[in-house]
């Protein structure tokens, strides 16, 4: 970022370099280039260094360039480095999708169970499922219950997660009886009331909900 440099300068102090960079990636970099150079490596030996900027930010600038360079080769080598000299031997990283369900069309009153398979397939990618239970089920309980699903949403929506709530399941009529049980089982809370199901996740931003001004909805006498 503008400035790193003024709190973090580039300088050399016998054997050490500091600045911004210079231990990831520069150091690896640096001894990529001596590896070859010290191995004797030609043009002629197959191998290849491929140097980007982007990475941090998901190499969307890069990454045709990147799937070019590592076509047929049979394996490639991250030079970033490791502390205290070690090997660094794995890497991790993480990947963003956006998926799509499609469910069979149907009338959510009079033939719900064509139209599920959609909604079963979506459970299915939950990373994390939330769960608010209570001992008894009084309107007190419900409400106390509401208001805390509320606080759990401001803070997700805070962290940049998404909750989607699924308590429809949870509908408290005679023939859900036996669903309702083996959702109490399968979340290990028999003898609680659930009063609220969602599963977590990350989804792509959404606008705001539009709002009435105060103005609208104070009468005034």
């Amino acid at each position: 970022p503008i400035g790193t440099l003024e709190s973090i300068p580039f300088a050399i102090n016998g054997d050490h370099l500091t600045g911004p960079g210079v231990f990831d990636m520069k150091a690896g970099v640096v001894q990529g280039w001596a590896a070859i150079k010290e191995s004797g490596i030609t043009d002629a030996s197959g191998v290849g260094m491929l140097l980007t900027t982007d990475e941090e930010t998901g190499s969307h600038a890069s990454r045709e360039v990147i799937s070019q360079a590592i076509t047929n080769a049979k394996a490639v080598i991250v030079l970033e480095p490791s502390l205290n000299g070690a090997l660094k031997t794995r890497r991790k990283g993480t990947s963003n999708y956006f998926m799509r369900f499609h469910g069979v069309a149907s009338h959510a009153g009079l033939d719900p169970d064509r139209g599920i398979n959609s909604l079963m397939a979506s459970a299915d990618t939950g990373v994390a499922y939330i769960w608010l239970t209570t001992d008894t089920n009084s309107r007190v309980d419900q409400l106390n219950a509401g208001r805390d699903w509320l606080r759990i949403n401001l803070a997700t929506t805070e962290l940049g997660i998404a909750v989607h709530p699924m308590s429809q399941c949870l509908q408290e009529y005679s023939e859900m009886d036996a669903h309702f049980l083996a959702m109490q089982q399968l979340l290990q809370v028999e003898g609680k009331t659930i009063q609220m199901l969602g599963r977590m996740g990350y989804a792509a931003p959404v606008s705001r909900s539009p709002r009435w001004s105060i103005d609208a909805k104070i009468i005034k006498a």
